[in-house]
């Protein structure tokens, strides 16, 4: 009962202060929410309960199983102001100059902010979903079977470079399908006709050791080398990378938006020339078809009115004679089980092989001799043209996006990079160019965590402040926020992972724990110096009490949170950058707590009673 008592209000306060730093989350928006809110809720009612079983099973369980002390082995609190051990001569020695050891903590933590701009930046980590895909696109109005052959290719490679024993499934899918029903699919598919294609890859899941990665870097630039002429668009992730970046499949987009279909083409074109020459970049491409070959075919109307012939019948002769007549007319046929059939008109064979065949398409006229033929030619000019095979609209205007993957690089470095080569590109009057998807998405989400940071602090602090009813109190218990934020930033430093949405959230998972530490010290301080001890003696008892609970719940926190910080097998990396953020900021803030907040503790409250004591005697006199 006596112990429950004694650490009932530090448990309150740590309970409180852990669980104010996921409030936060409620005002997260997005995707980013649906990332945090899961985790805060299930760590606010795991916190929750610990409390009640803390404070109610735990004494319980205690005053039953554990044996009683004998006497004579109570004399652990008259001697917890001698230093005892390794720990207690090194803090005694530390409390004896204070300040110089505060201050040496404190300008050890600020050199870690040094490491801040070594630290590279990303949405999400890059999880091994164990499948990616392969956009290609090939010579504009490369017919579906030469398309074919093309893939069949692609598919000899893939399974040159990937063993059979980790190859799950190919799933290739050509050109755009066609028919009733047809629409819906063709908006869902990537490819823009008979020259584009893409192709599924599914690995292995069991036994599987080489990452998706390392086999997309090799396909990368196996298939540059051996197809120079082809685009190929890698698309690789987890269902968290996609479903945050909203359907843009690369980390990078930049839009490009102007007045005319031109414009755009060329401010395109000036962006991919001068991001594919940025480091990391790879896959830099226009996302929509421009050249897409054409015969434009010119009615001279006035000729065709001469003799007799409108643009309605040219352009339905020309149609029937290279598709079918169902374009312009259809008729619809039903047999007798129901089934429907498209009827029409259309030549025996509708392939061209010559512009001269073009020409020579016969007009049907009507004279008074009867009716008679002209070739095309007679009305018409036909040239070859190429044009757009796709028009991308964003907010009405006209828009060409460009894809850019990355490689060896983060996405942050790689994207601050393009932002500056987009600033050095001077583009004509009306055209704007702008970084959207990921990266975007990626700023907001970390401009909405750095602040779920901030507020999470202070209301920490405000948490503390009720509880320990004092102002200067909860800014010592404070003291351990920034040295796990060095922390933090050491061990993503070492380890080399970037900041990214899962390490933020370490990190503000660990504001919430490592203020705990500070809380043991500070509510026992402040107890053994009502009861007359020095502020340095109350300090030094505090650490050493305090040392043996306060290493035990870090070590457990650290050993439970340890297995995570490794990538033992293709698929955990989600969860990598949170678990070394958060072993990372609690195991330095642990260290450097036991001695920065007992020494930090000794200064204020000297400074504190050495100002009472001297205003004490001037009010005596007064009296």
């Amino acid at each position: 009962y006596d112990g429950t008592q004694e650490v009932a209000g530090a448990i309150l306060a740590g309970t409180v202060t852990t669980l104010a730093v996921f409030l936060p989350a409620v005002f997260l928006t997005g995707m980013i929410k649906y990332l945090f809110e899961p985790l805060s809720l299930a760590a606010a009612f795991t916190i929750g309960a610990s409390f009640v079983l803390a404070l109610s099973v735990v004494p319980a369980y205690c005053a039953t199983f554990l044996r009683e002390q004998r006497p004579g082995n109570e004399t652990e609190i008259a001697d917890d102001t001698r230093p005892r051990g390794v720990y207690g001569r090194l803090l005694c020695a530390s409390l004896a100059a204070p300040a110089v050891v505060s201050l040496a903590i404190v300008a050890g933590i600020g050199t870690t902010g040094l490491l801040w701009p070594t630290i590279g930046t990303e949405l999400f980590p890059e999880v091994d979903s164990g499948a990616f895909e392969v956009r290609i696109k090939t010579t504009p109005g490369t017919r579906l079977e030469h398309t074919e052959d093309l893939v069949v290719k692609v598919e000899d490679v893939i399974k040159s470079i990937i063993p059979e024993r980790e190859l799950a499934t190919i799933i290739a899918n050509i050109g755009l399908p066609v028919g009733k029903g047809a629409g819906f699919s063709t908006v869902l598919s990537s490819n823009s006709g008979p020259d584009t294609a893409y192709i599924l890859v599914n690995l292995q899941t069991q036994g599987r050791l080489t990452p998706t990665a390392a086999y997309v870097s090799q396909l990368r630039s196996q298939l540059a080398q051996e197809f120079p002429l082809e685009q190929f668009l890698f698309v690789s992730g987890g269902i968290v990378n996609l479903a945050l970046s909203e359907g843009v499949p690369t980390p990078i987009s930049v839009q490009v938006s102007a007045g005319s279909l031109g414009q755009c083409r060329d401010a395109a074109e000036l962006i991919v020339a001068a991001v594919a020459q940025i480091p990391g970049t790879a896959d830099v491409q226009i996302a929509q078809s421009l050249e897409y070959p054409q015969f434009d075919i010119q009615v001279d109307r006035v000729r065709a009115k001469y003799l007799g012939v409108d643009q309605e019948q040219v352009a339905q002769t020309i149609l029937t004679a290279l598709g079918s007549s169902v374009g312009y007319s259809p008729t619809i046929w039903i047999d007798s089980t129901g089934t429907d059939f498209f009827m029409g008109v259309q030549y025996e064979s509708n392939e061209v092989q010559s512009l001269d065949e073009l020409r020579n398409i016969p007009l049907s006229l009507s004279t008074a001799q009867g009716p008679v033929t002209i070739p095309l030619s007679n009305v018409a000019t036909i040239k070859r043209v190429t044009i757009p095979g796709e028009i991308a609209h964003y907010n009405i205007a006209r828009v060409n996006d460009i894809h850019v993957n990355v490689a060896g690089r983060d996405v942050g470095s790689v994207a601050h990079d393009v932002e500056q080569a987009l600033a050095g590109i001077e583009f004509a009057p009306g055209v704007t160019a702008t970084i959207r998807g990921p990266v975007e998405t990626m700023k907001q989400g970390m401009q909405m965590l750095a602040l779920g940071l901030a507020v999470a602090a202070v209301l920490v602090y405000l948490v503390l402040m009720a509880q320990f009813r004092s102002f200067v109190d909860p800014l010592i218990i404070m003291l351990a926020v920034p040295l796990g934020l060095g922390g933090v930033l050491l061990a993503l430093s070492l380890t080399g992972t970037t900041l990214n949405i899962q390490s933020l959230m370490g990190t503000l998972m660990m504001i919430g724990v490592v203020v705990n530490n500070s809380i043991l010290l500070v509510e026992f301080a402040n107890r053994r110096r009502d009861e007359g001890l020095s502020p340095r003696d109350a300090a030094l008892a505090s650490a050493q009490v305090r040392l043996r609970p306060i290493l035990m719940t870090s070590l457990t926190l650290v050993a439970s949170m340890l297995p995570l910080t490794f990538q033992v097998a293709p698929g955990n990396e989600a969860m990598i950058p949170l678990a070394r953020s958060l072993v990372g900021g609690m195991t330095l803030s642990t260290v450097l707590t036991l001695v920065l907040v007992p020494c930090v503790y000794t200064l204020v409250h000297r400074s504190r009673n050495e100002t009472f004591d001297a205003d004490l005697p001037a009010a005596n006199a007064h009296g």
